[in-house]
């Protein structure tokens, strides 16, 4: 099984014709353009009772790899209407249909934003396709006795989001939250205790600068892949190639057939 940068590069170089991705070359220093994202005047907390109030829902129990847990934060801004529950599914490992779109490690955003006056749920920004995104303003949601949780089937292999409020209106044998942990903790270039965070394992050369740390950037956003041809990225036209070849019918690249991408 190879590495998340390995199946990255291969795929982006068979989508676009042979073209290699080229990628930013992750600093060693602590310096990466990830940890200076944060506007000014935007806070960010673990404030793990409000995350929970929030926290998708999610249909997990046809899945071969199941989530860990929820990694989070709650971000907060001085020139922003909405906070926003930010939210990683965390995967030990994603095993496709071939080796080229399996890999170890796979985490899968799904955003919260929240009316920072009412409380209610504004609107949802979630990996809609292999991290291409879709923003919904009504998600369909659960009430519990914790707060409003948007409802979403996670898609069996690539984990992408498909949002649906079906499963859980008939269905009451299977109403768990994910464990929630502070996104904080992981989301720093060098942990101090020297173990690896995700920005030293692919994921300062892959992620989207500001998708973290600046969240209300992906209400506009396309994806969470980082531009690597002038405003471009080539992972995210390469997955928008594979979802153009799956309206054929009969073809189903890497799960493109359960999508809420039109």
């Amino acid at each position: 099984m190879h590495s998340r940068r390995d199946v990255l590069a291969g795929l982006g170089a068979v989508a676009v014709g042979g073209l290699s991705a080229t990628t930013a070359t992750a600093q060693t220093d602590g310096s990466y353009p990830h940890a200076d994202a944060k506007p000014a005047g935007a806070t960010i907390e673990f404030d793990e009772a409000w995350l929970e109030s929030y926290q998708p829902l999610l249909r997990t129990d046809l899945l071969e790899v199941t989530p860990t847990s929820l990694y989070g934060f709650r971000a907060r801004s001085e020139g922003e209407a909405t906070d926003v529950a930010v939210f990683f599914a965390h995967y030990p490992t994603q095993r496709g249909v071939t080796n080229r779109d399996s890999h170890y490690l796979d985490r899968e955003p799904f955003y919260v934003f929240v009316d920072s006056e009412t409380g209610e749920i504004d609107s949802v920004a979630y990996s809609a396709y292999h991290w291409l995104a879709n923003v919904e303003q009504r998600p369909p949601t659960y009430s519990s006795e914790t707060g409003e949780h948007p409802t979403a089937l996670v898609v069996t292999n690539w984990h992408h989001y498909v949002l649906d409020s079906s499963y859980w209106v008939f269905d009451d044998s299977r109403r768990d939250f994910l464990e929630i942990r502070d996104l904080q903790s992981v989301h720093s270039p060098h942990l101090e205790d020297g173990s690896t965070a995700w920005l030293d394992n692919g994921w300062a050369d892959t992620l989207r600068v500001g998708a973290v740390l600046d969240p209300w950037i992906m209400q506009d956003a396309p994806d969470w892949w980082q531009d690597d041809i002038g405003r471009f990225s080539v992972e995210a036209l390469a997955r928008r190639a594979y979802l153009a070849a799956s309206r054929t019918p009969g073809i189903n690249i890497a799960g493109a057939g359960q999508t809420d991408l039109q």
